[in-house]
């Protein structure tokens, strides 16, 4: 397997289950090669052990190993885990190495880019099942004002 290192974060943060902030490693590879939709790999490396997942693009394989180390009680202090990013489908099919910072009342393509692996503040890193949520609600508001 023929992969390119997209992003290495070997000081990025996790929030753990006492709400302690530790270091962990996460790395993003991306496979130009390969046959089917998996084509970016995410691995985060902490307190939890090894995790792996993979997706069609950047931001669904770490919501892969997010689903992962979740259950666990941790949470990654990364960008793509924020209530206020998700990016567009068009972000997604371009690689989804990047998400919007969802601004109230934006429309996604005004909102700014942030790279999904960068740091994240604490206060803002949820689950997925809570990025979803907020997600869901941003783009209701967003269609109710349009």
């Amino acid at each position: 397997m023929n992969t390119e290192l997209r992003s290495d974060r070997p000081d990025a943060l996790a929030l753990g289950p006492a709400g302690e902030a530790v270091r962990c490693q996460v790395s993003c590879h991306f496979d130009p090669y390969a046959d089917d939709r998996a084509l970016y790999t995410v691995r985060a490396q902490g307190p939890w052990g090894a995790v792996e997942g993979t997706g069609g693009d950047a931001f669904g394989a770490l919501l892969a190993v997010r689903r992962q180390v979740e259950p666990l009680g941790w949470l990654l202090a990364l960008a793509g885990a924020r209530r206020d990013v998700w990016p567009s489908g068009m972000l997604r099919q371009s690689g989804g190495e990047e998400g919007y910072l969802l601004l109230p009342h934006d429309a996604a393509g005004d909102s700014p880019l942030v790279p999904i692996l960068d740091d994240a503040p604490l206060d803002l890193v949820v689950t997925v099942a809570e990025q979803e949520a907020a997600y869901d609600r941003w783009w209701e508001q967003r269609r109710s004002h349009t």
